[in-house]
C-alpha cells in the first residue's frame, strides 16, 4: 500500500506555488460609505465613546464629546465606531452606510 506524504506548506515562501483558501482576499462586492453623526444635544459627557474610539471622538472642556472626523469613516475604524455608538447610553451617537 502507497500512501502520499503530508504535504508540508510552511510559510509563504515555501507554499507559493499553493493557493490556499486564506490567502484569497475576496473584494467586498458592495462597499459601504459610514458615517458618524454625534448629536451634541443628546450627549451627558460619560465619554464612553472617546475612550472607545479615541480617533474618532475627543472631549471639549465642558466635558461634552466632540466629532474629531468629517465625512466617511475609513474602513479600519468602522468597528470602532460601531463599538462607540452601542455603547452610547444617551444615542446620540448614530451610524448611516450608503451604498
Amino acid at each position: 500500500m502507497h500512501t502520499q506524504p503530508d504535504r508540508d506548506f510552511g510559510d509563504a515562501a515555501q507554499r507559493k506555488n499553493f493557493l490556499l483558501p486564506m490567502d484569497i482576499e475576496v473584494p467586498d462586492p458592495y462597499p459601504l460609505n459610514m458615517r458618524v453623526h454625534l448629536d451634541s444635544g443628546k450627549c451627558q459627557g460619560h465619554n464612553r465613546c472617546y475612550a472607545l474610539a479615541p480617533e474618532l471622538f475627543d472631549v471639549d472642556d465642558f466635558g461634552q464629546a466632540v466629532l474629531l472626523i468629517d465625512g466617511d469613516v475609513p474602513d479600519h475604524l468602522s468597528d470602532k465606531a460601531r463599538l462607540a455608538a452601542s455603547n452610547c447610553p444617551e444615542y446620540a451617537i448614530t451610524i448611516t452606510e450608503d451604498a
